[in-house]
């Protein structure tokens, strides 16, 4: 199991990843 602070961190990762790829996606206008 991870600790809180383990699982946040990964979250925010997420998080992260997720807005790049969404840039990525997103055509820069």
């Amino acid at each position: 199991m991870l600790t809180p602070l383990e699982t946040e961190s990964l979250l925010h990762l997420i998080e992260l990843a997720a807005e790049r790829l969404e840039v990525g996606l997103r055509p820069a206008a």
